[in-house]
This record gives C-alpha cells, structure tokens and sequence, in this order.
C-alpha cells in the first residue's frame, strides 16, 4: 500500500505539468512576441524585414492580431517575400479572403512573383471567396512561374475548383 501511493502521485503529477507548461508556455510566447515588437519599435528596428518577419508572422497566424499585423507590416520599408506569404496566409484563414487576393495583386505590383506557398495561400483564398476570376488568375499564375507540376498546388488547384 505505501508503493502505490508514490508511484500514483507521481503519475498524477506527470499528467498535469504538461498542459501547465503549454499553457503558460504559449502565454509566454504571446508575451515574447510583444515585448520584441516593442523592442523593435524602441531601437527604430521596426522597419527592417528580416527584425520584423517573427512578429509579422506571429501575429498574421492569429486571426485576432492580424490587424496588429497589418500595422506591423505597413511600417516594413521593402518586406521580403517571406513576409508577403506570412500576410496573405492570414489573410485566407479570415472571414474576408478578397483580402488576400487584395494583397497578392499588391505584392505582385512591387515585382515580387511569388512562390509555390503564396499561390496555394492564394486559391485557398479564391475558393473560400468562390471567385472564378481569382481561381483562373491563380491557375494562369502557377502556369507561368512552373508551380504546376508541384504536389501542393495541383492539391490547391483543384481543391479551388471544386470549391468555385
């Protein structure tokens, strides 16, 4: 009788610390992410993409900060296209996926092409957003840059079609 009660404290211990570290893990890195922002903005840092691209991301992945987001990515002076992919992915996931069409037309205005990630980023958006127009501009885009024979993005494409 005196064995098992160690052995069940300690299991019952073992069950609980790791949701206890996750939450205040993420909670930590929630705060992290803040206090880098602010650090950023502080030393004049906040204009430089590759300062800025773990704040863009870590706030474009959360649909309550994307405009927090926005604002971060507005302040970039050239954003690389990491940063662009990180945007437009977060615009999909939202309510308003013109949006993220809205930003690729924007990116590719600044003579950034984009990659295999930006396209399937942007006919999840088309889909969601039920354009026709959109799912062709993204079809003729992947053509032209060669994506189309990428695993991903025939996935995406015709993920999109189906959708529209």
């Amino acid at each position: 009788m005196n064995l098992t009660r160690p052995f069940s404290r300690l299991f019952n211990t073992f069950s609980e610390t790791p949701q206890t570290q996750l939450i205040s893990r993420n909670s930590v890195s929630s705060d992290a992410i803040k206090e880098l922002h602010a650090h950023l903005i502080r030393t004049h840092q906040y204009t430089d993409p590759s300062s800025m691209s773990d704040v863009v991301r870590s706030y474009a992945l959360s649909p309550a900060s994307l405009c927090i987001a926005h604002l971060a990515f507005d302040e970039i002076e050239r954003s690389s296209l990491l940063i662009w992919n990180f945007m437009i992915r977060g615009l999909s996931r939202i309510d308003r996926p013109i949006d993220a069409i809205n930003m690729f037309d924007k990116m590719r205005g600044q003579g950034l092409a984009g990659d295999s990630l930006t396209l399937i980023f942007v006919l999840k958006a088309g889909a969601r957003f039920s354009d026709i127009v959109c799912g062709n501009k993204g079809h003729i885009h992947a053509l032209k840059l060669g994506f189309d024979s990428y695993l991903y993005v025939c996935n995406a494409l015709i993920h999109a079609r189906t959708e529209i």
